[in-house]
């Protein structure tokens, strides 16, 4: 399918699906913050993202988010020791190796560079049950794959990204922070070491020229801010309310992440049909939804030199994974097997902890529209795109048609492609023993007689 209708442009977001969320990478408390990227869940959201990304490959466009903190973000554990705020801090997690001298001074932190690094070779053995889930779902996988000495470091686009041919293009390009394919505070593109004393240091923001279809955007960079979103920051750490909440000027150039700005001087002409998945469904996903539209609807449209620009956003369960209720301890990823946004998965939390003070979030009935409500009792929708496949709770599990890989069937023709598992050839043809008006012929009766 083509990525153009007329001239809309699609645009895939893929966010923050890095080593750190998928590798049990940090901890919080006793338990696990999230699951190990072995797990059969992850292993499928990264391909069905592999799927997506070629969807958008030849005339569309694909933005990689990453988180990049400070190695002292003013939100970390390691420097708010005796917060009581339930909501944060966090634990480490995806740091880069510049510094803030102006947050709290406490370093006591494990080191002072990006996490530990390990390589394929030793988290992957070939005789794992995690080998056995990745060969049966990454299909075109090469087992000598698995024995290339990458470097796994936390900050990094996850390593099972070297497991799809495509994905393993980019990861490739994306692991090396270059000029050309990064959207980042410009500052720590010219000293990936900073330490920033400045607030100035943090505004300028550079936008690359890309050769290829894709690039990155580091968020997270600020010093005593956060952006769950890819468009804005919009969280404040140390603020005069209190030290976790929603900064005032939230919907401003101010707080953009840059995204806007080179979606449009990138693409000046086209309508956007921006889709949206990655991790997690319901905290940064979500948010990029969500901040994208009110970014789009309250500060970027009244600006807009191309008046009539119709902006489309899509929430897909495809390629996205989700956390149950709010962050704790001994928390697994996991993806809803049936494609709604319930109380636990989407409708109380956007509400109660994403959306600001006076918005509200409705999903209709079967899911598929979601809208938000402004307090001037405006109206922003987007789309709820179920997975292509059905995720199901028992019972037989469907196949998948062997040469099409697309229609689930418990056997008999493929309706997609036309494929006859049992005859093992494609046909669209009647069958043999019957013609003119379908009478049987004397020659064929006994064959058709044991057919039927």
């Amino acid at each position: 399918m083509s990525s153009f209708v007329g001239n809309t442009k699609k645009i895939l977001i893929v966010v923050d699906v890095q080593n750190c969320f998928l590798f049990n990478e940090f901890q919080r408390g006793p338990g696990d913050f999230l699951n190990s990227s072995g797990d059969e869940e992850t292993i499928k959201m990264v391909k069905e993202i592999g799927d997506l990304y070629r969807e958008h490959k030849k005339d569309g466009f694909t933005i990689f988010t990453r988180d990049a903190h400070p190695l002292n973000h003013s939100s970390f554990s390691s420097q708010n020791l005796d917060n009581p705020d339930p909501k944060a801090p966090w634990p480490n997690h995806c740091r880069m190796e510049y510094s803030c001298n102006d947050s709290n001074p406490n370093e006591s932190f494990e080191d002072k560079k990006p996490k530990s690094t390990e390589t394929i070779k030793t988290i992957f053995d070939k005789s794992s049950e995690k080998a056995t889930n990745i060969q049966n779902i990454f299909k075109e996988t090469y087992i000598s794959d698995i024995n290339i000495n990458y470097k796994v470091i936390g900050n990094h686009l996850s390593y099972l990204f070297n497991f799809d041919s495509d994905l393993k293009e980019v990861l490739t390009d994306l692991d090396n922070i270059q000029k050309n394919n990064t959207i980042s505070i410009l500052a720590l593109l010219n000293d990936p070491k900073k330490t920033i004393s400045d607030t100035t240091d943090m505004v300028s923001i550079h936008y690359p020229e890309p050769e290829k279809n894709y690039v990155q955007l580091l968020k997270g960079q600020r010093c005593e801010e956060d952006a769950n979103s890819a468009f804005n920051y919009h969280i404040g750490y140390k603020t005069k309310k209190g030290f976790y909440d929603s900064l005032e000027n939230r919907y401003s150039t101010d707080s953009s992440t840059g995204l806007w700005d080179y979606l449009l001087d990138k693409f000046p002409d086209s309508d956007f049909n921006i889709t949206v998945c990655g991790m997690v469904g319901n905290v940064c996903v979500i948010f990029t939804v969500t901040e994208g539209i009110l970014m789009w609807e309250r500060v970027y449209k009244p600006t807009d030199t191309k008046t009539d620009r119709k902006v489309t956003f899509n929430f897909s369960f495809e390629g996205t994974c989700f956390v149950p209720n709010a962050v704790g301890d001994n928390i697994n990823v996991v993806r809803p097997p049936e494609t709604v946004f319930s109380e636990t998965f989407g409708i109380n939390r956007i509400n109660n902890d994403i959306l600001p003070s006076g918005y509200t979030f409705v999903a209709d009935e079967l899911s598929t529209i979601g809208t938000i409500t402004t307090p001037n009792a405006e109206n922003y929708t987007f789309n709820i795109l179920p997975y292509k496949t059905a995720q199901q709770q028992g019972g037989k599990k469907y196949k998948k048609c062997p040469k099409c890989k697309k229609h689930p069937y418990h056997g008999g023709k493929c309706f997609i492609c036309g494929f006859i598992p049992f005859l093992g050839k494609t046909t669209t043809k009647k069958r043999k023993g019957r013609r003119g008006n379908g009478k049987k012929t004397r020659k064929n009766k006994r064959r058709f007689s044991r057919r039927k």
